[in-house]
C-alpha cells in the first residue's frame, strides 16, 4: 500500500466526487449523477453491498482515481455467463496525480477482483459487443492517447479497433 493513497470499494459518499472527476478527467465523454448510477451501480451484475470492482483512489479524503471492472452475474441472452471475460469499463485519474502509480494500483487492484472470480480474459472498455455496463467501445486513440499507451505499458494490446459513426438526419 502506498502511504500517499488508498484504493478502496466505491461507497455511496463517493458518487459525486467520482462524477466530477471523470468530468475532468474525461472531457469527451461528460457523465452525470443519473446516468453514473444507472451505468454502473444500479446495473444488474454489480453488487453494491459488496463494492467489489468498483474502486477509488482517495488521498486527503479526495477522490484521485476511479477504476470499474466487472463480471458476469447474470446471463447474457446469447453467449452466457461467459465465464473467461471479465471488463474493464472504465479508469481515470486525476492528472495532478498521474504517474505516481495510482492507475496501476486501480489496475491491479482490478485485475485481482477479476482472478479471483476466475476471469483468464480482460476486455478493456467492453470489445465483446456484450459488455455488461457498456459504456465506450474502446479506448478513444485520439482523445485518450496517454490511457492506450498506459494499457499497453502494462501488457494489453489492441484486439480490434472500433469505429463511432455520426450523420446528420435533418436536411
Amino acid at each position: 500500500m502506498n502511504p500517499s493513497f488508498s484504493i478502496r470499494t466505491m461507497q455511496g459518499r463517493d458518487l459525486h466526487g467520482i462524477v466530477t472527476l471523470w468530468n475532468k478527467c474525461l472531457p469527451r465523454d461528460p457523465i452525470n449523477l443519473g446516468r453514473f448510477l444507472n451505468t454502473f451501480v444500479v446495473e444488474v451484475n454489480y453488487d453494491p453491498v459488496s463494492g467489489e470492482g468498483c474502486y477509488v483512489a482517495v488521498k486527503d479524503d479526495q477522490i484521485i482515481g476511479f477504476i470499474r471492472a466487472l463480471v458476469r452475474r447474470v446471463p447474457n441472452d446469447r453467449l452466457g455467463f461467459e465465464e473467461n471475460d471479465g471488463w474493464i469499463s472504465v479508469l481515470f485519474v486525476d492528472a495532478n496525480h498521474q504517474r505516481r502509480g495510482i492507475g496501476k494500483a486501480l489496475l491491479h487492484k482490478a485485475e485481482r477482483f477479476l482472478q479471483q472470480n476466475n476471469r483468464r480474459r480482460v476486455w478493456v472498455c467492453g470489445n465483446t459487443g456484450s459488455a455488461p455496463g457498456y459504456v465506450f467501445p474502446g479506448v478513444d486513440q485520439q482523445g485518450y492517447a496517454p490511457a492506450l499507451a498506459f494499457f499497453k505499458q502494462h501488457g494489453y494490446v489492441v484486439d480490434h479497433e472500433p469505429v463511432s459513426m455520426s450523420g446528420p438526419i435533418v436536411d
